[in-house]
């Protein structure tokens, strides 16, 4: 029996269908494409096409990379969504996109070929009979309700798509701008390496100094001022701490947890806001561009840094971030960033600067790095959901063939024999390796065996642990949890690949 003999069409006996004529498809997608419909490489599947009166029919083929997904659903989206394309050998003057599905019947899964005929049944339905590539019958759609889309709504969805990509720029605030001032009265806690106190006293600042928040709240139990509105605390909080290794970053975040909790804790800090001040915890990319290029220099701070954004979020207003540099300048305006409110601030040669998100606009000119095919891209965490995503749209899109796939449980982790199956089927060769990577031996033995005829060309860190918590109940082991998949991780990468030319 063919897809639908109620009817008379016989898919497996008569295709093409009898008195169809055969219409050109070649160019379609290019054509699409240019009129603001982009379909990707796995939904260009729309091979041939006829007509007959009213009706349309299709032939359809999932691309070969495809292939090995086609199991995984009763028929495959991209398919399905492929016969639709016939409705628009014309061009796009009147898209029709499929909204609603009604008298839906399956009678096969897992094809990878179609033939499709598509039938109008008023002005904005049709029927769909499906068979497979033999003309075996697959489904049947008794009404399929489209929606028109036209050009103009094409273009702006094209430009809502470009205007979600933002990207962090940062900006001089001016002396005039809302909330600049200069604060009156603040305390400094703790170690004072970075000369806060008297560059807050030359501006003309009240300071007071404590050596912890136990004697700041001792301080107002005793006094008569009560709490200064801002309470800034240099880091880092002694001169011999290491501030450039995972180890540093892990020993920062957690010495700085206890104070952040006790701020929080304490009642009589309420109304003031604590400021974290740093050097080089953030790299400062000014947005009109042609700034002198900056790293960052103190790992251990760029990751308080990252725990205070956390705590800003559940505890708003109550903690501020300033990074400073050593110019003369810079201290003499730090009253200034200090008074503002913004959350984050960098304070460079004497100006006052802040993050700000903005549409990032990559010239048009400006492609993807090209990734060299015979190379061997490194993906830690490789066989986690994010990880085997990154090594398929690799082999996908980039034509990368050599991928070390490096995760705790390697071959036995779950689905790492289907994702080692996937990537052969599109042409890769993949390597799934147990690997701790956050044991700097366990990680240079992994990169040692990849072959000196597919050099080690990138790395991508997807590698991560969570361990969830609020500020007030995070503990030291959490931290450590979730800091040593992804920052030592990253640390044992450098210093193992630091002289390797990567792409």
């Amino acid at each position: 029996m063919g897809a639908d003999a109620a009817s008379g069409w016989d898919a497996a006996e008569s295709w093409p269908p009898q008195g169809a004529v055969s219409v050109a498809v070649e160019g379609i997608y290019p054509r699409l494409a240019e009129d603001g419909l982009v379909y990707g490489p796995a939904f260009q599947g729309l091979r041939a096409a006829w007509r007959r009166g009213a009706e349309v029919f299709a032939e359809v083929r999932l691309p070969e990379p495809q292939h090995a997904d086609a199991d995984r659903f009763d028929l495959h989206p991209a398919l399905l969504d492929a016969a639709l394309h016939a409705t628009m050998l014309d061009g796009v003057e009147r898209v029709v996109l499929p909204f609603s599905f009604r008298g839906v019947t399956l009678h096969a899964t897992g094809a990878t070929d179609l033939r499709v005929r598509l039938t109008p049944t008023g002005p904005d339905t049709m029927s769909l009979a499906v068979a497979d590539g033999r003309g075996a019958p697959l489904a049947t759609v008794a009404a399929l309700a489209v929606r028109p889309v036209d050009q103009r709504q094409l273009a702006v969805s094209g430009r809502a798509v470009a205007d979600s990509l933002f990207q962090v720029a940062w900006h001089a605030v001016s002396a005039d701008a809302p909330g600049a001032g200069r604060v009156a009265r603040c305390a400094v806690v703790g170690g004072d390496g970075l000369g806060v106190g008297p560059a807050l006293l030359a501006a003309g600042s009240a300071v007071e100094s404590h050596a912890s928040l136990a004697d700041l709240a001792r301080a107002v139990d005793e006094g008569e001022a009560g709490v200064p509105p801002v309470v800034v605390v240099p880091w880092p909080l002694s001169q011999d701490a290491d501030r450039h290794s995972a180890d540093a970053a892990s020993d920062a975040v957690g010495r700085m947890l206890g104070l952040f909790q006790e701020w929080v804790r304490e009642e009589r800090f309420g109304d003031a806001r604590l400021v974290l001040v740093t050097r080089g915890a953030v790299a400062v990319s000014p947005a009109t561009g042609g700034g002198p290029a900056e790293s960052v220099s103190d790992l251990a701070a760029a990751s308080v840094w990252g725990m205070v954004r956390s705590a800003q979020a559940e505890h708003p207003d109550r903690f501020a971030l300033v990074d400073l540099d050593a110019d003369a300048g810079s201290g003499r305006v730090l009253a200034d960033a200090l008074a503002g409110a913004e959350p984050q601030c960098a304070v460079r040669a004497g100006r006052v600067w802040v993050p700000r998100l903005e549409r990032s606009r990559p010239p048009a000119t400006a492609g993807v790095p090209a990734l060299r095919s015979e190379g061997t891209v490194v993906i830690t965490g490789g066989t986690g959901v994010l990880g085997s995503l990154v090594a398929r749209h690799l082999v996908t899109h980039h034509g990368i063939r050599h991928l070390l796939l490096l995760s705790r449980r390697g071959p036995d982790a779950p689905g790492a024999t289907q994702l080692q199956h996937q990537l052969t089927q599109l042409g890769a060769t993949p390597t799934i390796t147990t690997c701790d990577t956050s044991n700097p031996q366990q990680l240079a033995t992994a990169l040692a065996t990849i072959p000196p005829q597919h050099p080690l060309t990138g790395i991508i860190h997807t590698a991560g642990t969570l361990h969830d918590a609020l500020l007030t109940n995070l503990t030291p082991q959490h931290s450590h949890t979730t800091l040593q998949p992804k920052t030592h991780t990253a640390w044992h990468l450098h210093q193992l690949t630091q002289h390797t030319h990567l792409d």
